[in-house]
């Protein structure tokens, strides 16, 4: 795999940002193989070309979306996990944070139904 973190200039950092980010919805809802790079492109408001040079392929653009919604909740149980509350506050904390992440289609619900289309 190519280097992915490209230093790139503020204008192509949003390009680059809105392609993860509808990447992430679009995989969600579709699962990998039925995810369409124009679909991608077209959510992001960005021309199909795009995705090649900013991921170099569809699969480079997937593994991000993975690192990301992975990244996101793991930052999030960490952080609740490693505090010093007691067990029984942490668990309810833990539930929360699922259920308000599902109901605002957040990076939790993204990574379920991701989940949810690979196996």
């Amino acid at each position: 795999m190519k280097q992915l973190n490209k230093a790139v200039k503020p204008r192509k950092k949003v390009t680059r940002e809105l392609l993860l980010e509808a990447a992430c919805d679009v995989f969600a809802q579709s699962g990998y193989y039925n995810a369409k790079v124009s679909d991608i492109c077209d959510a992001a408001g960005a021309n199909v070309s795009a995705v090649n040079y900013y991921f170099q392929s569809k699969e480079n653009l997937y593994l991000l979306v993975w690192d990301r919604l992975w990244g996101d909740y793991y930052q999030r149980f960490s952080e609740l996990v490693g505090s010093d509350a007691p067990v029984d506050t942490i668990m309810l904390s833990l539930i929360r944070m699922n259920i308000q992440d599902s109901l605002n289609n957040g990076s939790n619900s993204r990574l379920a139904r991701l989940i949810y289309y690979e196996n």
